[in-house]
């Protein structure tokens, strides 16, 4: 898939709400029956050996702010994740995401690790196949692998940046974030 990469690093060093504030706009005038993907770990929270509560984990700010935007606008999400499935990893994944305000998610896929960037794509197309067809109109993650199977050439370096990307039509994702890795 070629994508068109937007580095936002002068702004994000300036003002760093300003991907958020963008990427909330676009979840503002999203089509009301699309669906928003997220994954977890260093998207939505981070682990943290010295917060005794949630399964010593919080939440990141950026993440919180856009699932909490997508809930409010009643789209369904979805939650797709490298962490590996077992019955046990589930039950403790679900009640870490309860802890920390994430309860309002239609779907959870557990993916493992084995091809991260083909396993999440498939995730997405089941989510997309399981919802009628309706669009992902948002792919939220901090791997590159949580969006595309082929790393970026010209996002090299980017680590650190939040890169927001125009989807592939043909895989039914109009917008996806990739978010700074902890």
């Amino acid at each position: 898939m070629s994508v068109r990469v937007f580095d936002f690093q002068r702004q994000l060093l300036a003002n760093p709400e300003v991907v958020v504030e963008r990427v909330l706009q676009i979840l503002e005038d999203g089509q009301p029956d699309s669906n928003v993907v997220f994954d977890i770990d260093q998207t939505l929270l981070v682990m943290d050996r010295e917060v005794q509560k949630c399964s010593f984990a919080k939440h990141v700010d950026a993440g919180k702010k856009l699932y909490d935007k997508a809930t409010a606008k009643n789209f369904a999400v979805h939650l797709v994740t490298a962490r590996p499935y077992t019955e046990s990893n589930h039950e403790w994944t679900k009640k870490q995401l309860k802890c920390l305000g994430y309860d309002n998610y239609k779907s959870l896929h557990m993916v493992g690790r084995n091809d991260p960037a083909q396993d999440k794509r498939k995730a997405r197309q089941l989510i997309i196949q399981n919802t009628k067809d309706r669009p992902i109109l948002l792919n939220v993650g901090d791997q590159w692998s949580d969006h595309v199977e082929h790393y970026p050439l010209d996002a090299a370096g980017g680590k650190d940046r939040f890169f927001l990307f125009c989807g592939d039509p043909g895989e039914g994702v109009m917008w996806y974030l990739k978010m700074p890795e902890k």
